[in-house]
């Protein structure tokens, strides 16, 4: 993975490519190979997990090599290489986790964190909360302002979220002008303050393109949830319950949020329940 990283530098591909599109590219590809020869290749795991993996491996030898007593039969520079390694493998595993225009958690490193942190909320018996920003008009701001410009209002909302919320938080760009947060320990109430305090924020934010300044606001949807369920289905009905929100936002007149409540059905894990909603009206 290294080497490939090298390569990629070498051959002046794009920036946009990285060894994560990269892999993903490659694995799209043999599945897609794989159907008109009617077989099933192995699964390739994703770029993160491939890099996780190598610097676990590296973190290993490394510490037996410095545990073990024939360590000073070892050549330094064969030492210095591998600690040189570990720190390059170490970097990439966190350009693999993160978006490369905002620089937030990507769609993939945010997925895996909300699997995790679902089973550790259940282990505590605590609520765990998300929020899906999508920035109003977006499509406007590149048809009137150009791409670039829309770029822009993508990193300057993306750092004001990112300043919204505690440090325990995560956010991530899930896809487009699309931005997702994991909430720690969460409850209606201080929902309604982070959505308040995330659409406030953004709408104050200044957004400034070749000298004009290009008005952003955002329609949020936020839910809060006790663990029932597998990890995945929990984290899949959250998504759904906090993106409908946003849309309720949005079809709402922009600009304002909705906090929802997902509820453990008693017939199994397939059926919700919204139970609380607040809206925020949009300012003129």
């Amino acid at each position: 993975i290294v080497q490939l990283q090298e390569a990629i530098g070498a051959v002046k591909m794009p920036e946009s490519l990285s060894i994560e599109s990269l892999i993903d590219q490659v694995r799209d590809r043999l599945e897609c190979s794989s159907q008109l020869f009617d077989f099933d290749p192995p699964k390739l795991p994703s770029a993160g997990d491939l890099l996780q993996d190598a610097l676990d491996q590296l973190s290993r030898i490394a510490t037996a090599a410095e545990e073990s007593p024939a360590t000073a039969q070892v050549p330094i520079e064969l030492l210095d290489e591998n600690r040189q390694l570990k720190r390059r493998v170490a970097d990439l595993l966190q350009v693999a986790r993160l978006d490369a225009l905002t620089g937030l958690a990507n769609r993939g490193y945010l997925l895996q964190q909300l699997s995790e942190r679902t089973a550790l909320h259940r282990v505590r018996g605590l609520s765990i909360g998300l929020a899906v920003v999508d920035i109003d008009h977006f499509k406007k701001i590149n048809d009137t302002y150009g791409h670039q410009a829309g770029d822009q209002a993508l990193r300057v909302v993306a750092e004001t979220i990112r300043k919204s919320l505690r440090d325990d938080d995560l956010v991530g760009r899930y896809g487009g002008e699309e931005f997702v947060a994991i909430l720690e320990d969460a409850n209606p109430e201080g929902l309604a303050i982070v959505g308040e305090r995330i659409r406030s924020n953004i709408a104050k934010a200044e957004v400034v393109f070749e000298g004009k300044k290009i008005p952003v606001t955002a329609s949020i949807g936020l839910v809060e949830g006790q663990i029932f369920g597998t990890e995945a289905e929990f984290g899949e009905q959250l998504f759904a319950v906090a993106d409908a929100a946003m849309y309720r936002a949005k079809k709402g007149g922009r600009n304002q949020f909705i906090v929802d409540t997902l509820i453990a059905p008693n017939d199994g894990p397939q059926v919700q329940e919204r139970s609380r909603s607040v809206a925020v009206p949009a300012m003129a």
